[in-house]
Formats: C-alpha cells, structure tokens, sequence
C-alpha cells in the first residue's frame, strides 16, 4: 500500500516507556469520549482479574511475520478530533482508537488494573482515565501515568492510507494486552554498590522499586515486609475475603529475581537510625543502607472496652481468610460503620445467620459522604437483612472460655454473637519509629515534602506519609490505595535522582453489594452538595462545594462522572459550584 501520511503509536514491541507526564504543560479542553454516553455502563467489574504478575512480559522471543495482525479499522472520517473508539483487531482483542491533536494513535483496550473497558471512561490530554478506580494511560505510548495498577498498556502501530486507518500489532501484545516495563540499563551489579531498602509490603514500595529500574538505578535494591506473603491486592481483603494471597499478588516471585529486586519476608524493622543509615530488625540483625523508603502503612485501630483481646481485626490475607470461614452460618456482629467495616457486612450478610452493625456515628459514612449519601447506603444493607445500632458505642465484648457470646452497648443491651469484627479506622504503623531520629505528627505519621523526601536519604510514602496535597494546597494524610501508588513513584523518581513532585487527585471507591461507589478530590468539610440524581435511588453524582470550588466528586451508576471530575481536577478545569447548581449534569459543561 502507498501510504500517503502515517501516525504511528509504537510498535508494540514491550516495555514501558517514560514520557513527559500528561498535564505538565497547561492541557487543552479535553472532549468527551465518542462511545461513553450519559447512560452508565453495567457495574460489572465487582470480581475482576488480578492485576498482572510481571510474567507475561518475560518472552525475549522476536516477532516473526506470522505474528503481526493488521487490520483495516475504518476511515478517518468516523472518528472526530478529539474523540476514541474501542476496535476490533483481531478475533476478541480489541484496541482502543484515539483521534487527538490530529493524529491518530492505538493501546490496547483494557485497564491493566482491572479490566476495565477504557473507551468508557474519560479522554483528557493526551491520556485516557479509567471509569472505574482512574487510572491513566498516554494514549500515544500506554504508560501508566496515574494510578492504581502497574503494568502500561500495550501500543499498536497506526497507518493512515488514504481515508484507511490501518492497525498492525503482534498476537502476543494482542493477547497480553499489558506493557511490563524496562529497564534503563541492564543490571549487571558492577556498576554501582548503593543499596536502596524499602521498607513495607504494599504498591507504595512496589512500584517505587519499579521506578528506580525504570530510572537505570542498577544498585542493589532490597524491599522488606514484616508479611509472609509477597506483596499484594490489600483492597481485596474486605471486598472477597475467601481469597488467597497467591491470587493476589502484584507481582510474582520470579518478577523479583528477574529484575534483580531482593524481597525479603517476615522482616520487621523495629529502630531507624537515619544519622548511621542502619536499619535494626526483629531478629536483632541490622541492615546499612544509603537511601531508604519507609512505607509499612497502617495498623487497625482497636478500642479501649474489656474482652476486645477476642475480636477479629482484618489487615492480612490470612486474618480475612479465618474471618470468611469462622462467620459461615455465625451470628455476626461488625463494631464501626467504615468503609472496610461495611464491605465486611456486605460480603457476610449471605454467608452468617445474622449481621449486625454498631457506630456512635447516626449515619454511616455521614463525614465523608454526607447524611442522604450515608443514609442511602444504611436503606441498601439494611434491604439486604443487615441491623444496625447507631448512635452507640460498645462497653464490652461478653466472651465464655475465650469465645465471643456477645457485645454490651452502653444500654445494656447485648447483642448475641459468635464472631465480632472490628472496623474502626486505622493508624500509621510507625511505633519503630518513635525512638528515632525521623519527626512524627501526633498522631504518628510522617510529614515528607512534595518530593516524598524526609530527610537527606529518607523518604516516605503511603498510610504513613503526611504529604502536600495541591489539590487543597495543605498537607494530609491519606490512606488510599491509588495514592500509595503514586507515592512510591514518585519516590522512587526522586531517589533515583529525577525532581518530580507529588500532583495527583485522591481517588477511591467501595463496593457494596454489587454496587460500585466511586469518590475523587478531598473534603474535609463542605457548604453544599449539589446532586445529579437521586441518592434514595442509587443512581446519582454528587458534587461536594466550598467557596464555590469543587473539592471532590461522589458517583454511583453514573460513570464516568467521578473519573472524568478527576481528569478535570488534575487540569485545573472543573466546573464551579455555581456552575453545577445551574446543571448539574457534567457533560453539558464539557
């Protein structure tokens, strides 16, 4: 074929690229997707796969001929500027279509998080946000760009014959449909002898060692977890308690050792000395390092009342293991109305003889969603034959030969239980370091500046890290699991001696009986919440407003709103509160 003009989007050929970051120069309006109406897709994405392990990325094999599928699309007159489609390449594959800035690009179609269908969800500049949890990708080279997830997507090579748009990718990255990364530089341990110890078993050190490969750091890194398992899907735990950690895991064991990353299990650092740069362990041993990342995380709260020694408190896989095989056909009771604390009574409330719910709160989720939201979401667990017991406290877990028979309220009352699991918020597990010399808040967490760094060598990411947040232009402290992510990125950039700065928007959501709740930004507090749709009805967007700013977005059945606020946040182009309360449909104002 003669081509006439071509717009190519890579050759799919591995690995994951680093790019300029999407939104670091000031982005254009960013258009709606072509195929992501206002009606909500089906919420199905409640039992996804696992994220990938790294294996799929290990073949070395050269694509042959025979292994290219190319494909005639459509004309360029079916996509306008600014807009996507999803495509079919090649049997089921699928590649997502991108027209932007004139040229026409293709990844793969599926969010590496979960699987979700990426042309439902929101095109900013020059990256796609995902519908359900944001994660976003460039869609010229499928990084990864925002997280949760780990992998990039993989790229297809565009060709534009004529009015043809044609699109050519190998039947591995077809059936991948992911982009393991890179590394800079081979690791050959000669070049340099720094050691780098990430101390915590979640994405935040992850993906922070990652990073520093990524970047060509080609020292010695160590990641250390007090864990028996490999690193994991820790949001999993409260979602489908029956799982193993084999199941999910971020990545796999032989991931570690190809990439020269040395894990090490049931390793539990108890003192920091940041001015010797030694770490000291359980066991007594200690360990010299030359940059350290802390991130350990949090620790479940517990509650000061007599026989809480025989509650169950969920944290690991295995504690959430015992909890789904100890409730079958048990009467249940769950103390705090949080998000964890509820995704347990959902899961359960099929599974026990009884579920029943205590919270000094009048409402559930009052303080972050507001009381219609909560309330909304009391009336769908309550439907489900869930009881609940507000405004009250717990004066004291009953227990015979050691076994829970019930919990006292301060009326008196007892409520009958076999099993009694508690969900009362979490702290900074951050006790190794209260005899350092690392600063801690009151509350135990650790205050990093917007390049995670602590102190000369020390960084800090995750549960524990104070961070600034600039969406508030303050710092906090935010125990999402998207931002762990980002965290342990940016840390592991500026370890690796790149300047980047933390800039992403909080984004989280809960799953509740097969109904998906979704919230991005951050609001402590608020003067309205303007609604798209009905709360009672379960079907809404809602709009939480301070000063006439949109500090964070609440959807349910009504994707993408929540990831395409997100994207509009990040640009700095979302709506005012003035704005919404005149329509509050978000799509008119794009």
């Amino acid at each position: 074929m003669g081509n006439k003009q071509s717009s190519t989007a890579g050759t799919g050929s591995g690995g994951k690229r680093k790019t300029k970051k999407g939104g670091e120069s000031e982005p254009a309006t960013a258009a709606a997707p072509a195929e992501a109406p206002n009606t909500p897709p089906p919420q199905v994405e409640e039992e996804p796969k696992p994220q990938g392990t790294g294996d799929e990325g290990e073949s070395k094999r050269e694509e042959s001929s025979n292994d290219i599928v190319e494909k005639n699309v459509g004309k360029t007159s079916d996509l306008p500027e600014g807009q996507m489609k999803e495509v079919e390449i090649d049997g089921d594959h699928k590649a997502l279509l991108v027209h932007q800035n004139g040229c026409f690009t293709a990844v793969s179609s599926k969010c590496t998080h979960y699987g979700a269908p990426l042309v439902k969800g929101y095109l900013g500049d020059g990256r796609v946000r995902c519908p359900w949890h944001g994660a976003c990708f460039n869609v010229t080279t499928g990084d990864i760009e925002d997280y949760p997830g780990i992998d990039s997507l993989a790229r297809y090579t565009v060709k534009i014959d004529g009015e043809d748009i044609i699109v050519s990718a190998s039947k591995k990255d077809l059936e991948k449909g992911r982009c393991p990364f890179v590394q800079k530089s081979p690791v050959d341990g000669t070049t340099r002898d720094e050691v780098y110890v990430l101390v915590g078993g979640g994405p935040a050190t992850v993906v922070c060692a990652e990073t520093l490969r990524q970047e060509g750091f080609n020292g010695k890194i160590i990641l250390c977890t007090r864990e028996k398992v490999l690193p994991y899907d820790r949001p999993k735990l409260s979602k489908a308690m029956h799982i193993s950690a084999e199941e999910i895991k971020l990545r796999s064991e032989s991931f570690y050792k190809e990439h020269n990353i040395e894990l090490q299990t049931e390793r539990e650092v108890t003192r920091v000395d940041s001015s010797s740069k030694t770490l000291t362990f359980s066991d007594g041993t200690t360990l010299q390092y030359d940059k350290l990342l802390l991130a350990t995380g949090a620790k479940p709260r517990t509650l000061p009342v007599p026989g809480f020694d025989n509650v169950c408190l969920l944290r690991e896989p295995s504690q959430a293991n015992d909890i789904a095989t100890n409730a079958k056909d048990k009467r249940v009771v769950v103390i705090g109305t949080s998000f964890i604390g509820m995704e347990v009574a959902s899961y359960l409330s099929d599974k026990a003889t009884s579920v029943e719910c205590i919270d000094i709160a009048a409402v559930p989720f009052e303080r972050v969603l507001g009381e219609r939201i909560g309330k909304a979401l009391q009336t769908l667990l309550e439907e489900k034959g869930i009881k609940f017991h507000l405004k009250s406290g717990v004066k004291e877990i009953v227990s015979e030969d050691g076994k829970v028979t019930g919990v006292t309220l301060p009326s008196d009352e007892t409520i009958p239980a076999d099993i009694v699991v508690a969900g009362v918020g979490v702290m900074p597990a951050t006790d190794y370091l209260k005899d350092s010399d690392i600063p801690l808040t009151n509350r135990g967490e650790v205050v990093v500046d917007e390049y995670m760094k602590v102190t000369d060598g020390v960084y800090a990411a995750g549960d524990i890290a104070k961070f600034p947040l600039p969406l508030i232009q303050d710092s906090v402290s935010i125990g999402h699991w998207q931002i762990a992510h980002n965290h342990g990125h940016i840390a592991g950039r500026n370890m690796a001696g790149k300047e980047e700065s933390f800039n992403s928007i909080p984004y989280f959501w809960t799953v509740l009986f097969g109904k998906s709740l979704r919230y991005c930004g951050f609001a402590l507090s608020w003067d309205e919440i303007i609604y798209n749709g009905n709360p009672e009805e379960l079907k809404f967007a809602a709009y939480f407003v301070k000063d006439d700013k949109v500090m964070a977005v609440c959807s349910l059945a009504m994707d993408p709103v929540v990831s395409t606020s997100a994207e509009l946040m990040y640009q700095g182009k979302m709506p005012t509160g003035s704005q919404l309360r005149d329509n509050p449909d978000l799509q008119t104002h794009l």
